[in-house]
């Protein structure tokens, strides 16, 4: 059986019962939009570990598709050569632990976050020029949260008295309303705690806008629950998630510009912006990984420990003194 054939016949419809909608949909477009044709008319058996690390190395390089991109679509055939070996039509995966060519410069450049003044002067212009967007921005930077995670928030989420924010739900681009990311069996909700260098500056934010909020419900006669779309209905449409994450792009672009800052920056980018603030803050690994979502501390140490500040047994000590 040809790789292509393989792929459309077997590994889809298998891997699509075992996975969430959206995450199918990636992985589908991935395999087949990256795979080679000339790949893809090769039997399964044929295939050499070499042949995928050589297709993978000319995406990056003749393509200039992202180092983040290039691993996604290798996880994607690893994942096609493992069912391969399930199904007996080869007796090792050819595509595991693949070692790509992919140097600290373009990891920094993959992990883009912003030093804390560059957030401080991004969050200054934003309350002055994005007064809509501007709680929606403090939420991603000051707690962590994901564009879909900050869609996903209620009202009742918010605790000011016991200044936490609880994440337990996302809004995907196709409006469906599931889990936080993570793999299956380990999609957790989350307390993100508001004590810290950047959480103590969400409080104030929320409780101004919730009472914004109620004014705009009273005069509009929404009745919404979502947190930071007031105007959604219970079950957005897909119309509505579009809209609402076309003006945070938008929004975040005019901000940069504004700004003066790099526009290379995302929403994603403060993300990784308050897993670096709070690193070189002085925060606990564990802490912060925790305040992500991660599933291991591993995950944060991978990607933002360059950001982490050393400390020794002693200085630890004095802490807890403290």
């Amino acid at each position: 059986m040809t790789l292509g054939r393989y792929i459309k016949e077997e590994w889809e419809p298998q891997i699509q019962k075992r996975i969430e909608e959206h995450t199918f949909k990636a992985y589908s477009m991935n395999a087949r939009v990256h795979i080679p044709e000339a790949l893809k008319r090769m039997r399964v058996h044929e295939i050499t570990r070499q042949q995928i690390k050589r297709f993978l190395m000319h995406l990056g390089e003749e393509h200039n598709l992202a180092p983040a991109s290039v691993k996604h679509v290798a996880n994607v055939m690893r994942s096609i050569m493992e069912q391969a070996v399930d199904d007996g039509l080869i007796q090792a995966n050819p595509a595991t632990e693949l070692r790509l060519p992919l140097n600290r410069d373009d990891e920094e450049q993959v992990i883009k976050a912003m030093d804390l003044q560059q957030l401080e002067r991004f969050m200054s212009v934003a309350r002055m020029t994005s007064p809509e967007k501007y709680a929606t921005f403090a939420v991603m930077a000051y707690a962590g949260l994901r564009i879909g995670e900050a869609r996903g928030l209620r009202v009742e989420d918010f605790d000011p008295d016991a200044k936490t924010l609880r994440v337990e739900r996302q809004v995907h681009d196709d409006s469906k309303v599931g889990p936080v990311k993570g793999k299956r069996g380990k999609r957790r909700p989350r307390t993100v705690q508001l004590t810290d260098v950047l959480g103590r500056n969400l409080v104030p934010i929320l409780e101004q806008w919730i009472m914004t909020r109620k004014v705009f419900q009273l005069s509009t006669g929404d009745r919404g629950p979502w947190l930071l779309q007031p105007g959604w209905p219970v079950a957005p449409t897909v119309a509505d998630v579009s809209a609402t994450t076309h003006r945070i792009r938008r929004a975040m672009q005019r901000i940069l510009k504004a700004a003066k800052l790099p526009e290379h920056f995302t929403p994603h980018s403060l993300r990784h912006t308050h897993c670096r603030v709070l690193l070189e803050a002085g925060e606990d690994l564990l802490y912060v990984s925790r305040q992500q979502g991660h599933s291991s501390v591993s995950i944060t140490a991978d990607r933002y420990g360059h950001h982490a500040i050393v400390r020794s047994r002693l200085d630890l000590a004095r802490k807890v003194e403290g």
